[in-house]
Parts: structure tokens; sequence; C-alpha cells
């Protein structure tokens, strides 16, 4: 099978997207895909209007991923001008996670880097895992609950929202902006 790549935004790809893509922006490419990608695979890129991929495609191959099947001709809007089945994952606000702190219905993944967390603080109820490990711990993420996913800016988040996704994850919501968000809305993080 392919592995399809989604190099758009965090809000982008909440929008609507390929099933099972995993979403990884430009700039987060030589960190994160070699802990969701093989190299036997072929890989599609997918983007909105298919800017400079042949550069992003060298940006493959220079990490040794040399099997780049191409990108979806005409972007992600050709695939849902064909009438293509599209998912979606939930986007939500500070204001909108706020409000769903104490419901037991929700669970808070926290998915940054453990020294970011510990040296920042964290959102009140969330656990943490990291997202280039979250593939090794979907036995501890409840696939029953609501899960809202959030790191420090929204991109890590969408990432591990599209991984979740990706392994049957039904309720997958990113927190747009993460803790950057949540702070400059003076919700407090808390320390350990």
């Amino acid at each position: 099978g392919g592995q399809i790549v989604d190099i758009r935004s965090p809000t982008g790809f909440a929008g609507g997207h390929i099933p099972a893509s995993i979403n990884i922006w430009r700039n987060g490419l030589p960190l994160y895909m070699g802990y969701f990608l093989n190299y036997e695979d072929p890989v599609i890129l997918v983007d909105d209007f298919n800017l400079d991929l042949d550069h992003v495609a060298r940006h493959f191959v220079r990490l040794g991923y040399d099997n780049i099947a191409g990108y979806l001709a005409g972007g992600f809007s050709a695939w849902f001008e064909e009438g293509e089945r599209v998912e979606r994952t939930g986007v939500c606000s500070p204001g909108d996670l706020v409000e769903h702190l104490d419901d037991p219905s929700v669970f808070i993944l926290d998915v940054r880097d453990i020294n970011h967390r510990d040296e920042t603080g964290h959102i009140r109820g969330s656990r943490h895992v990291y997202v280039g490990h979250l593939e090794k711990h979907l036995d501890e993420i409840p696939l029953d609950r609501r899960i809202i996913v959030h790191c420090d800016a929204g991109f890590k988040g969408s990432l591990a929202a599209s991984v979740l996704q990706k392994h049957g994850f039904p309720d997958v919501t990113n927190l747009l902006g993460g803790t950057i968000a949540w702070e400059a809305a003076n919700y407090p993080l808390i320390k350990d």
C-alpha cells in the first residue's frame, strides 16, 4: 500500500482529507516523517496547490525515502471534486476545551516533548504521549472517548490527530493554536 502524506496546514487538513493520510506540515517533515513512514511503501504527497513539491520530494530522497510515487495532481481539491471519500478531524478553541476539562467522555492528550511539558506546564487532566511515540502507546488511549489532542502550536496536534484517526479512533479533535493559544486566552498551565 501507499503512504499518503498531507503537507497542508492543520486547519486545511481538519476541514477535509484523504482517508488514512497523515498530516505532516512542510517544515515538520524532516523531524517527524521517520516516526511514521517506512522506506518500502511508496509515498504520495498531497497539498492544496502542489506548490514546489519537487523541492519537498527531494527532501524525502535526501532522508532515504526514494520511493516517491508522486503527488495528487490538482491538489486536495481535485480529490473531493471527483466525489472521492473525505474524512475530517475536529478542531476546538481554548474556550471549547475549557468547557470539557471535567467531562469524563473526553480524553485530553498532550503530544509535546516531555521536557517542554515539564518546563511550561500542562493543561489540567491531560495525559502525555510524545507524538513520535504515539503508535507505540495506542493501547493507552481509549477508543470510546472523544480525544482532544494538543501540542504547543497545533501542528504536532494535527499530526497526532491524523495518526489516531488512521488507527481507527473515531472522534479526534485538535486544539488549534495549542498551549500558545491556551495561555493567550488566559487559561493556566499546571506545573507538578
